[in-house]
């Protein structure tokens, strides 16, 4: 029997999916964008497996909102981890000020 547990990608996280893809389209071509998104997605379905690889961040309100963050390349994912599964929020640019982008505060 498999400990694997299920991802749930909130539509939030979905878009800015989306938009990295479409970013990468523009300024380097089909098959960049693919590899970029492809990498995201193999990252986060290893969550699957591995819940905890993501990091506890020591920033207070993101402690506080219970958020794990996987590194991915320049993108951070950040994560809960629950009984039903894992919760994907947010895919973020580590070179922005996610936490102040994030409204978080």
């Amino acid at each position: 029997m498999s400990d694997a547990r299920v991802i749930h990608w909130h539509p939030e996280a979905a878009s800015e999916l989306l938009a990295i893809e479409d970013y990468y389209v523009t300024v380097a071509g089909g098959d960049v964008a693919q590899k970029i998104v492809d990498s995201i997605v193999e990252s986060v379905d290893n969550l699957a497996q591995f819940p905890c690889m993501g990091r506890e961040l020591d920033i207070e309100v993101i402690k506080y909102l219970g958020f794990r963050a996987l590194v991915i390349g320049e993108y951070l994912c950040f994560y809960t981890i629950d009984r039903d599964g894992i919760n994907i929020f947010y895919i973020v640019s580590s070179r922005t000020d996610y936490i102040r982008n994030l409204g978080w505060i």
